[in-house]
């Protein structure tokens, strides 16, 4: 990462300052988030490893990059962010804070310097272990992997935040990272956000990367404010149809490539998982091996934008989360009555859960607040007191469900079946009322209609003479008005 480097646009490494092995470097950086600012090792050090740099190959956002053109951004600039945040947020809280506590907690300027770098690197780290496409490697292809082997379901590596930790861990082994064991492990505790087992003090350091009391942390201020810089502020950003149909077919892909690549055993394995990145679509598509034909296609499929179809959406009652299986669709279906046989092969069921990042509780409750810089006294604020406008529910949970067929004379009747099962299901497990919410919609077209009106010569000639009329109206209208302007 020296200076001679090419960076993205927007996102530059200068005053680079040159200095022998035995000085600290200082790099400033120009983010188009944050400005200017400083970095200095070893954060350096470590952003100049593999485990890092990999980080520009997984798109902050995933699949939604094939929704939103602007999605283009990265984990590398994101994890850059949230270690510059978290820093901010420490040399805040020790120089400006009037409560005594604050300076106390610290054993001095050393003390606190050491915890700053910390607080860094855990900021900085957090993020080493996404896989390819963000979320779509943790919440859909991993739990799809889970549930054919058995050893892999209870496995702590099923989460990103421990994959980050053993990642970090195998860094600072790797480079001979100037941290202490103590150091390493304090990192892996501020990573997970784990007060229980934290060894670090002041307590409060836990609450900065990830905060698991209110939720609020330097992760959630830099993605939203870059994600909003990238793509704008967009109500379906995070929870698109298109994204959530492309999720599940980069998975499908994915388990059709398992055994060639060994994705999924690579979160064992710190070094394997280095080259698992966003670039496995294409090696996907350029493989000649006739045991990845399936993936190729579905990679295929992505590019020509022949997706699996949404049918139904059904918004569930305040605060049931139901999760459901293509299994217990097809056990309903009506192939009499359909002339259709399903499999579960043919259905995709994707669970959407909106809220404020604590699940079906209010963030805010938990917050303290302080009535003045003066005030040492901090109180909660009821959401009576906030507003009278404030949501009675803080979380949603929505059902998709999908066909996976391709396009092709027979889609139709394959849509209108799996509606068919999805409905038969959700009446027979007293879930009928929800067919009615206000999200509930249908996304078949009725084909059968144009089957039955064939385009024949005289439509087209009809339809011609129509269109040609039409556009002599616009060519007179345009006449008379250049005349009179004239």
């Amino acid at each position: 990462m020296s200076s001679s480097t090419s960076q993205p646009d927007g996102f530059d490494f200068i005053n680079s300052q040159t200095v022998s092995p035995c000085q600290t470097r200082v790099k400033v950086i120009n983010d188009p988030i944050h400005g200017h600012f400083e970095l200095r090792d070893p954060i350096l050090r470590v952003i100049d490893t593999p485990h890092v740099q990999r980080l520009r190959d997984l798109k902050q956002l995933g699949t939604t990059y094939y929704v939103y053109p602007g999605a283009s951004h990265n984990r590398f600039e994101h994890s850059v962010g949230v270690c510059h945040l978290s820093r901010s947020f420490v040399q805040k809280l020790y120089w400006n804070s009037r409560d005594p506590y604050v300076r106390s907690a610290y054993d001095g300027e050393d003390h606190f310097k050491r915890s700053e770098t910390l607080v860094q690197l855990a900021g900085l780290s957090h993020d080493l272990g996404h896989g390819p496409f963000s979320h779509t490697f943790d919440h859909v292809f991993l739990p799809a992997v889970a549930e054919k082997v058995p050893a892999l379901r209870d496995s702590p590596l099923l989460k990103h935040e421990e994959r980050s930790v053993l990642l970090f861990e195998h860094c600072v082994d790797k480079y001979n990272i100037d941290l202490t064991k103590e150091e390493t492990r304090a990192v892996g505790e501020l990573i997970r956000g784990d007060k229980g087992a934290g060894s670090l003090t002041p307590r409060f350091m836990y609450d900065i990367v990830a905060n698991s009391t209110t939720g609020i942390d330097t992760d959630k201020f830099d993605y939203l404010a870059r994600d909003v810089h990238n793509v704008g502020l967009q109500g379906t950003v995070y929870n698109h149809r298109a994204a959530i149909s492309m999720d599940a077919m980069v998975s499908d892909a994915f388990l059709h490539a398992d055994r060639q690549l060994g994705i999924s055993s690579s979160i064992v394995d710190p070094e394997e998982f280095l080259t698992v990145t966003d670039s496995l679509t294409a090696i996907i598509e350029r493989s000649k091996d006739i045991a990845m034909a399936p993936a190729r296609n579905l990679i295929r499929r992505l590019r020509c934008r022949k997706l699996y179809r949404l049918v139904e959406e059904v918004l569930l009652p305040a605060g049931m989360s139901r999760r459901l299986t293509p299994q217990q669709i097809a056990t309903c279906q009506d192939s009499a009555g359909t002339g259709v046989i399903l499999t579960p092969d043919d259905i995709y069921v994707a669970h959407v859960s909106l809220n404020f990042g604590m699940k079906d509780k209010n963030p805010v409750d938990r917050v303290l607040f302080f009535k003045d810089w003066e005030d040492m006294n901090p109180i909660h604020i009821s959401s009576a007191k906030a507003s009278y406008v404030l949501p009675a529910v803080f979380e949603e949970n929505i059902i998709r469900i999908f066909v996976k067929r391709e396009e092709d004379d027979s889609l139709y009747d394959v849509k209108k079946a799996v509606s068919v099962a999805f409905r038969n299901f959700m009446r027979r497990e007293n879930l009928g009322a929800s067919l009615n919410s206000p999200i509930m919609r249908k996304r078949t077209r009725d084909v059968a209609d144009i089957k039955r009106c064939p385009a024949t010569p005289e439509h087209v000639k009809e339809l011609a003479s129509g269109l040609g009329d039409t556009m002599q109206s616009r060519m007179q209208k345009r006449t008379k008005t250049d005349t009179s302007v004239s």
